[in-house]
């Protein structure tokens, strides 16, 4: 029988997460994309260092029955929602360096979808042709490593199909002299999995 007295005591919070090796700190975490297309990156990959990640959420939705009783019957789960559109992807805010590293690989990659007559980053393909879905999208990869203290991963999120939706204005301004510039984009992906306490895993 559950001793409920003793549950909410100092000693039992502080043993609970002894023995879950404490919080997970929100600024201990890693980004890598791979499978990019060669004319996105020559390295087919690249190592972000994130500013902040905005983890979209996910959502089950259901449809009603019709049985008999109140109302249109018992709400069925019939679909999960967990495609970025919007809210539901991965908005990742980058800090922008002097070479502007994450501008050009970003352009590159909007221009490798859907290349104009001024922005053909790859030059099989003729401005205005899109890409093969299994080429641009489906070898790609995001991992995002949730880091102990020691920058050992608890767990590896992998995201699969990762391609980028939109990205959020560029704000400049001569009003502060301080701040550094910042850059925003939002990721849709197909499906992702969550593998936990594995130091070993690569993405």
């Amino acid at each position: 029988m559950t001793n409920f007295q003793n549950l909410n005591s100092i000693e039992t919070i502080k043993n609970y997460f002894a023995e879950n090796n404490g919080l997970q700190l929100s600024n201990r975490y890693f980004v890598s994309i791979t499978g990019l297309p060669q004319a996105v990156s020559s390295t087919g990959s690249f190592d972000i260092q994130a500013e902040s990640v905005d983890w979209g959420p996910r959502a089950l939705y259901f449809v009603q029955d019709n049985l008999t009783g109140y109302g249109g019957g018992r709400f069925v789960p019939r679909s999960q929602e967990i495609l970025a559109a919007g809210a539901n992807g991965l908005m990742i805010a980058f800090p922008v360096t002097n070479n502007n590293y994450i501008l050009d690989i970003m352009n590159r990659w909007f221009n490798y979808f859907y290349p104009s007559a001024l922005n053909r980053v790859d030059t099989q393909r003729g401005a205005w042709v899109l890409p093969y879905y299994d080429t641009a999208v489906a070898p790609v990869t995001m991992g995002i490593s949730l880091l102990d203290p020691n920058g050992n991963p608890n767990s590896i999120t992998k995201f699969y199909e990762v391609f980028p939706i939109d990205t959020q204005p560029i704000f400049l301004t001569m009003a502060k002299s301080d701040s550094y510039l910042r850059y925003s984009a939002t990721f849709g992906f197909r499906d992702y999995e969550m593998i936990f306490n594995n130091a070993t895993v690569s993405v």
